[in-house]
């Protein structure tokens, strides 16, 4: 009965990286909009998604991605925790 579970998991597992990705998507867009006062987010939506989609396609292969995210992201994410919080 329970031959193919791999294809029901790979459907779970893409359907919840689209909506987490979706999620992050309108939450950056939001906050933008309320940073900037902007009322309506709708123009905002195509920019956005071409910004995403250009720094998206920016690394090669996956040595690139880990490269930039331990000499980046591990660096400086630490300044947003811990900053964020104490500019509000």
């Amino acid at each position: 009965f329970l031959q193919r579970v791999e294809s029901l998991f790979l459907f779970i597992w893409i359907m919840c990286s689209v909506v987490t990705v979706s999620t992050s998507f309108y939450m950056s867009i939001g906050t933008y909009c309320k940073a900037f006062k902007i009322p309506n987010q709708k123009p905002l939506v195509f920019i956005f998604g071409i910004l995403l989609f250009t720094i998206a396609i920016l690394p090669r292969n996956i040595s690139e991605v880990i490269e930039i995210h331990m000499k980046v992201i591990r660096a400086y994410s630490g300044i947003w925790v811990f900053g964020g919080p104490v500019l509000l």
